[in-house]
C-alpha cells in the first residue's frame, strides 16, 4: 500500500510541478501581450524652429503626429500657450499606423527678438497622455524703438497746464 500511495502522490507531485509553470507562463504572455497593447502618440519633430522672421509674418507649420501602438489613439484635447498662436488637427482618432496633422500657425505682429510657444496635446497614450509641441525662432523688425513703449503719465485736456 505504500508503494502505491507513494507513486500516486509522486505523480500528482510531477503533474503539480508541469501545471504551475505553464500556467505561469500562460500568465505571463497574456499580461505582456495585453501591456503592449495600448495606443502611443509619435511625433518626429517635437520642436519646429522657424528661424528669423520679418514681424509682419504669420508662420505656419505642420507637426505629423502618429500612432505608433496597437489600439486606437484618440487626442483629447489641444491647447496652446498664447493667443497668438492656432492649432487644429485634421483627425482626433488614429488607428495604429495612422496619422493625423496638427496644423499650426503663430502671429509674430508686434513681437521681437527670440520667441517660443508651445501646443500642449492630451491623448490616451497611458505612458505619455501629455505632449508638448513647440514653435521657436527670432522675431526682427525693420524699424525698433527703444524702449519699446513710452509712458507720458497723465496729459490733462486743461490747455493751461
Amino acid at each position: 500500500m505504500k508503494g502505491c500511495h507513494r507513486m500516486k502522490q509522486d505523480q500528482v507531485t510531477k503533474n503539480s510541478a508541469l501545471r504551475y509553470p505553464m500556467a505561469l507562463a500562460l500568465l505571463t504572455a497574456a499580461l505582456v501581450r495585453g501591456a503592449e497593447a495600448a495606443p502611443k502618440l509619435v511625433c518626429e519633430e517635437e520642436t519646429f524652429n522657424f528661424g528669423e522672421r520679418e514681424d509682419t509674418e504669420v508662420v505656419k507649420h505642420a507637426f505629423v503626429l502618429r500612432n505608433g501602438g496597437d489600439e486606437d489613439l484618440v487626442i483629447e484635447s489641444v491647447r496652446v500657450s498664447c493667443g497668438c498662436t492656432v492649432a487644429d488637427v485634421s483627425s482626433r482618432t488614429l488607428p495604429p499606423g495612422g496619422e493625423s496633422a496638427l496644423d499650426a500657425s503663430v502671429k509674430i505682429q508686434g513681437r521681437r527678438g527670440p520667441q517660443s510657444m508651445t501646443i500642449s496635446v492630451s491623448s490616451n497614450d497611458p505612458e505619455r497622455p501629455l505632449a508638448v509641441l513647440t514653435m521657436r525662432g527670432t522675431v526682427s523688425v525693420d524699424v525698433g524703438l527703444e524702449p519699446a513703449y513710452l509712458n507720458f503719465g497723465q496729459l490733462g485736456t486743461d490747455s493751461n497746464q
